[in-house]
């Protein structure tokens, strides 16, 4: 007699040993301190752009903030293909750490990226001809 052939089950974890909300726990765990020195940096840069030249491009600086945004919410399965691939090797916490750092830092570097060519490269473009 043969053994029964086996039954697929829908895995609905998308590869991961989680749920949506085991990460948002994770998430909701990162130490105050973090925050606080995420809060304080950000105010820091935002200052120093201030009067570095943000205040004078405004409607360039705001643009590039709503890209860079768009860019990252619409490539949200970029993270969670890594955090899936990733997950098994590092376990949920570093993973999530290590995903989100270079998520944020992706999305960073693409709105500065983006103002710094509308700002810089049009004023070296349109007013240093020789």
């Amino acid at each position: 007699m043969q053994p029964p052939a086996p039954v697929a089950v829908a895995d609905t974890t998308n590869g991961l040993n989680t749920n949506l909300g085991d990460i948002i726990t994770k998430i909701e765990s990162i130490p105050d301190m973090a925050f606080y020195v995420a809060i304080a940096v950000g105010l820091t840069l935002y200052i120093v752009g201030w009067f570095g030249g943000i205040r004078d491009n405004r409607w360039q600086a705001t643009v590039s903030t709503l890209v860079a945004m768009l860019v990252g919410f619409f490539g949200l399965p970029v993270p969670a293909f890594l955090i899936k691939v990733m997950t098994p090797f590092l376990g949920v916490t570093l993973t999530l750490g290590f995903v989100y750092l270079l998520w944020t830092l992706l999305i960073v570097l693409i709105g500065i990226s983006l103002y710094e060519t509308w700002v810089v490269t049009a004023k070296e473009q349109f007013f240093n001809r020789s």
